[in-house]
């Protein structure tokens, strides 16, 4: 007898709750104590039209939980995975920008998701430089040489 488990995405309304109870799992799976996860992440992960099942969703808040650390008992969107809707979101689709530029060289493209990036940390930091270089695992002068190279404006 088949059974037909429809997308997440026909049935979003549950999302609020599975996370919640996702949570509960991996705090005990990954001993973290997060009590709550922020309106600005649920928001995002409401806004991913989930092509899976609950599954994915799962996958996705597990990989979350690892990014938290012991200390943090809130779930925010500096924890959440980038899925290709974020970059999609706004208003960039890396492929489809890959494909327009034409850009084949493996430099281009790295200097291409190295500037989102580092543009998508200096907004997380409220375009504080030194919090984005230390969020980034470089020194601020390097920091600097990117935004000079990349021509990143703030």
């Amino acid at each position: 007898v088949p059974i037909h488990i429809p997308a997440l995405r026909s049935h979003k309304s549950d999302i609020p709750d599975l996370v919640k109870h996702l949570i509960i799992k991996y705090n005990q799976e990954y001993g973290r104590n997060v009590s709550s996860i922020t309106p600005e992440a649920l928001s995002r992960i409401m806004a991913y039209d989930w092509p899976g099942n609950v599954r994915e969703l799962e996958n996705y808040v597990g990989r979350a939980m690892i990014n938290i650390k012991m200390t943090e008992n809130a779930l925010t969107e500096k924890h959440l995975p980038i899925i290709t809707a974020d970059i999609e979101a706004v208003g960039i689709s890396v492929q489809k920008q890959f494909m327009e530029n034409e850009l084949t060289l493996l430099d281009d493209a790295l200097s291409y998701y190295e500037r989102l990036h580092i543009e998508r940390v200096l907004r997380e930091n409220q375009m504080n430089r030194e919090k984005t270089a230390l969020a980034l695992g470089v020194s601020l002068r390097t920091l600097y040489y990117k935004l000079k190279k990349l021509n990143i404006q703030f």
